[in-house]
């Protein structure tokens, strides 16, 4: 193994940005001495971060036939053609390569050539998706030949067709381990992207059932996708509507967020969709937060109930509140759980962890 080419379609330091990065320092530890071209879309935080960690002997930047949900929606299949009509030159290309690397579903001019090009090929698969949007994406993963890798149990469920590919846990460089008082103003965080699935307005309808019973703050991290502005707008009006204004404070996205997790004594997760993991989950549980999180998808997968964290019903206030209340309500059962978490933590979910699971992957595979 010489030869290297790892594929992503993002630029900026989210759950998959930060985990590529890590796929980057597996394979070094693996293969070692060995050539590593990294293929973005763009310049940017997570360029910059590669170039800085040297985690790349190469970083080139050119556009991609990309397939988001939002282009099923539109009816968007520019990029398809896009990716039919490059393909031979994308084929050629991926022949001087020893191994592809590809680090999402949606990357459709790689997968296409994968099928064609001689090189052998990986794909980790970050996404749940369901409907005639996964139907087309087995179609096209089963076509390409790769080699699958999941992020959880459920994302590899979620593809019913694909009867073989790894299950490789997610991992990170956590923060580190702060005791909190649980008591007095509680400070809850969410934090992540601002869209449809994330489920903002479950958490500031459950504030407005406990605003009046607990001294509450509550920081929301994160920022829309390019100009899907309306998200975010939504929330303000939420706010604005329930009186919220002296109690959330809605900040951009953050590069580094290790503060904001320090500061916070809770950390939600109130997903209304599946997620395929759900990195701020183990973030949390690494630096001490008390972790609450929707029971749906990878999510219900990464700690027990009650025990290192709380689980509650996806889309459902109620079950919001009531898990809230068990956390504002005992200073003891929170330091417990925030132990316990940390403990899980530095047992399942360490960066070297995953590095040692993605290792013995690529063993497998390769």
């Amino acid at each position: 193994m010489k030869n290297i080419l790892c594929v992503h379609q993002g630029y900026e330091l989210y759950g998959s940005d930060r985990m590529f990065m890590l796929s980057l320092k597996g394979f070094r530890k693996r293969y070692g001495d060995i050539h590593i071209t990294v293929h973005l879309p763009v310049e940017g935080i997570l360029s910059s971060k590669i170039i800085e960690e040297g985690l790349a002997d190469e970083v080139i930047f050119s556009p991609m036939a990309v397939l988001r949900k939002s282009d099923f929606k539109k009816f968007n299949f520019s990029n398809v053609l896009r990716g039919l009509f490059i393909l031979p030159k994308k084929v050629q290309f991926c022949n001087s390569f020893d191994l592809i690397y590809i680090n999402s579903i949606v990357v459709f001019d790689y997968l296409l050539a994968s099928r064609f090009s001689k090189s052998k090929c990986i794909v980790h698969i970050h996404e749940i998706v369901d409907g005639i949007i996964r139907s087309f994406f087995e179609k096209l993963l089963l076509f390409s030949k790769t080699n699958c890798i999941f992020v959880s149990q459920a994302t590899k469920n979620a593809f019913t067709k694909l009867n073989k590919g790894q299950v490789v846990l997610n991992g990170i460089k956590g923060f580190d381990f702060k005791e909190r008082a649980f008591s007095g103003e509680f400070k809850i965080l969410q934090i992540g992207r601002i869209n449809s699935m994330k489920g903002h307005d479950i958490l500031l309808k459950a504030l407005v059932a406990l605003k009046s019973k607990y001294s509450l703050k509550v920081r929301i991290i994160g920022d829309v996708f390019d100009n899907q502005n309306h998200y975010k707008n939504e929330i303000y009006d939420l706010i604005k509507h329930n009186k919220l204004e002296g109690i959330v404070d809605i900040r951009g996205f953050s590069n580094f967020p290790s503060s904001d997790y320090e500061w916070a004594d809770i950390v939600v997760i109130p997903s209304k969709k599946p997620e395929s993991f759900g990195l701020v989950a183990i973030e949390s549980m690494s630096v001490g937060s008390i972790t609450l999180a929707s029971k749906i998808g990878g999510l219900a997968e990464i700690f027990n109930d009650g025990e290192s964290g709380f689980y509650f019903e996806p889309n459902n206030v109620d079950s919001l509140v009531t898990a809230l209340e068990k956390v504002l309500n005992s200073n003891n059962l929170c330091k417990n759980i925030a132990r316990k978490g940390n403990d899980l933590y530095e047992h399942m979910y360490t960066e070297e962890a995953y590095i040692n699971r993605f290792q013995i992957a690529l063993d497998d595979i390769c």
